[in-house]
């Protein structure tokens, strides 16, 4: 537990620093709105946070009746005007609505500080964005923490990042800090969590307030956030994060391990090795890279992932097939995002066969068979046939016509915006050879399929 909860001298330094960052910005919104209110919300003002962690949330609550727009620009003004006093990089990021992303150094440390806005309502009935509910969640866990309940939640969320499965930001698709705290204080328990996990059912509802008796969701993990009836809190959870769960759940209780909460460090492994498996495997490896766009994540990956579906759509439509597990690889490394496809059918005979009209379809007949004059159609049953050329009988070529000549856009917009500003299509030795530590991880990860704690 020393290494997971906060010491005392961490939890003074996060306090003080926590202070002086209120009493800026304080200062500062001061100027742009009298009435506004600056608190610490999030996993500092309940205490749920891992010792090594400095992520801050501010949020400035702005009085409800204010207009959505000008609360949105005041909250930029006021970010970027407070980081740029602190000397602090910052970035304007986006959740339903902007905030401002700071870097503060401060104490030989540095403290990542998320400046929010939000409007002051009174319940969640009131609700005028997403995040207003956030100050809800923070008094909602504090009011139910007791009896030692930090510790248990700090087990759980260390417990799911040791796994990679904490995070609900769009990469991750995994557990929130907040559905961490929920699901511990539901269950009693770290232990008692993982017990239950164990034996979850797909679409699993939990409702910890009993507020939503028939909900409607389709999401492999239902939890009701116990402030709004309405909203599904587990509705970021994906698939394979949830699955990874549960079956590190069952495996963590037949064997415990620290390994699970700090699973070793592995090293990818070299070329070499890479292209021996990767031999023994009798696959191909095609990795796909192009430029990153200068937006930010919840808006570029959720393209990435359209694209990844667009890509093995184009290619087991015409008789490609994938290889390996079927979960997204995608790596970003040097201002490049690389997509990794691995194919067990990727060479195809350089003709295929269509199937023409019935023959009883006299004119259908006629126009097939001027088209195809020159592949010597013949005749199968009822129907006409023609052995005609594959337009791509190589699973890059396709790969490398989609991307160059995007037809019917369907490319979406920021993925076409970065290979504008370039990319490339590798295969086999120059994919693995060319590839940077952060993609050779990947691969090994994929190669040898072992899970964090093993």
């Amino acid at each position: 537990m020393d290494r997971i909860t906060p010491s005392g001298e961490t939890k003074r330094h996060l306090a003080r620093i926590s202070d002086e960052i209120v009493r800026g910005i304080s200062d500062v919104a001061q100027d742009r709105c009298a009435d506004c209110r600056v608190e610490i919300q999030g996993s500092v003002a309940k205490g749920t946070y891992l010792e090594g962690t400095h992520d801050v949330d501010v949020f400035v609550f702005f009085p409800p009746d204010l207009p959505r727009g000008e609360m949105e620009e005041a909250i930029l003004e006021i970010g970027k005007y407070w980081a740029r006093t602190n000397s602090s990089d910052f970035e304007i990021a986006y959740a339903e609505h902007p905030y401002v992303a700071v870097r503060l150094e401060a104490d030989n440390k540095v403290f990542d500080v998320d400046v929010v806005g939000a409007f002051d309502v009174e319940s969640t009935d009131d609700l005028k964005s997403a995040v207003d509910r956030t100050k809800f969640h923070t008094q909602y866990v504090v009011s139910r923490i007791d009896g030692g309940m930090e510790r248990q939640i700090l087990l759980t969320k260390q417990f799911m990042t040791g796994i990679g499965t904490y995070g609900s930001e769009i990469r991750t698709g995994g557990f929130s800090g907040l559905l961490c705290e929920i699901l511990t204080m539901h269950y009693g328990g770290f232990l008692e969590l993982l017990k239950a996990a164990k034996g979850w059912q797909w679409g699993e509802v939990i409702d910890i307030e009993d507020l939503n008796p028939k909900p409607e969701y389709s999401s492999p993990l239902v939890v009701i956030d116990p402030t709004d009836g309405e909203r599904n809190a587990g509705a970021a959870v994906r698939d394979d994060k949830l699955s990874l769960f549960i079956h590190a759940s069952r495996s963590f209780l037949e064997e415990p391990s620290d390994r699970f909460f700090f699973p070793p460090e592995r090293q990818p492994l070299d070329t070499d090795q890479l292209l021996a498996m990767l031999r023994d495997r009798g696959t191909k490896l095609l990795i796909l890279s192009f430029k990153r766009p200068q937006v930010i994540d919840d808006i570029i990956f959720p393209q990435v992932d359209r694209l990844i579906s667009t890509l093995k759509g184009q290619l087991e439509g015409r008789s490609f097939r994938l290889s390996g597990p079927e979960s997204r690889l995608v790596c970003e490394e040097d201002g490049e995002i690389s997509l990794i496809l691995e194919l067990g059918i990727h060479t195809l005979p350089r003709i295929e066969k269509r199937l023409g009209p019935h023959l009883d379809r006299e004119e259908d007949c006629r126009r097939f068979l001027e088209k195809h004059s020159h592949d010597h159609p013949y005749i199968e049953g009822r129907r006409l046939c023609v052995d005609a050329p594959r337009p791509h009988w190589k699973a890059e070529d396709l790969i490398f016509s989609i991307v160059e000549e995007n037809p019917q856009d369907i490319l979406p917009n920021y993925v076409k915006e970065g290979m504008d500003l370039g990319w490339s299509l590798k295969c086999d030795d120059d994919a693995i050879g060319g590839a940077g530590s952060e993609v050779r991880a990947v691969l090994t990860q994929h190669f040898r399929r072992t899970f964090p704690w093993e």
